[in-house]
């Protein structure tokens, strides 16, 4: 009993810990972005010198996206993202598929989409917005020119498909934290994490396969 009490502690001061890290980093980093951009606004800079506070500012910036992605995490294993009513599914995808368009535009890929209108699933419009952006922006960014990214959305799944050479070579580590397929990606590793646990929440399911020569996830509500 002592130690359950224990380890159950540790583990609340470990997510305590993580949200008031990630917290109180973003101070720091938005003066060190703030700092970089007014010294590269300096004319008398050397190519060198720009190269190097330009590294610095692209570093920074992937920080800030950890460090916020850290913070949300946390909230959401901390249930503070209640639901109130059912959010419209249909609704939040087209708004963020028109954001999306342009990117997808600039890829050169084929995109198909078949989506029942008005489906209401009980999930937070925050997390209901991280959940699309996140397997969309995973379809975008690992399909190569040429391809296609399939979307369905049914009453009761949410499936995401985009064509790739080879499965992934863990499949059953995509949705573990800071998991990356390639060592040198500039990804957090923290999208499917995010997707994952908003499911787990919610007491919904997330599934990875790779079939077809297509990567596929579905969210099942």
């Amino acid at each position: 009993e002592t130690m359950t009490e224990k380890i159950t502690s540790d583990f609340k001061n470990l997510k305590s810990f993580t949200e008031n890290a990630a917290h109180e980093l973003q101070t720091p980093l938005a003066i060190i972005s703030s700092k970089t951009e007014l010294l590269l606004q300096d004319e008398k800079l050397g190519e060198e010198q720009t190269r190097q506070l330009m590294a610095i500012r692209q570093t920074t910036g992937r920080l800030s996206k950890l460090t916020q992605t850290l913070l949300l995490l946390t909230k959401i294993e901390n249930n503070q993202f209640p639901v109130s009513e059912p959010v419209d599914f249909s609704a939040a995808f087209n708004e963020r598929l028109t954001e999306l368009k342009e990117l997808m535009d600039m890829k050169l890929f084929s995109v198909t989409v078949a989506v029942l209108p008005a489906v209401k699933i009980k999930l937070h419009p925050a997390l209901t917005d991280v959940l699309i952006s996140n397997l969309l922006l995973n379809a975008i960014k690992y399909t190569q020119p040429g391809g296609t990214i399939n979307i369905e959305l049914t009453a009761h799944t949410f499936t995401v498909k985009n064509t790739g050479e080879a499965a992934f070579e863990k499949p059953a580590n995509i949705f573990d934290r800071f998991y990356k397929e390639h060592t040198g990606s500039d990804a957090t590793g923290l999208g499917l994490a995010l997707v994952k646990q908003i499911a787990v929440i919610n007491g919904h399911d997330i599934v990875y396969r790779f079939a077809g020569n297509q990567h596929v996830f579905e969210y099942s509500f």
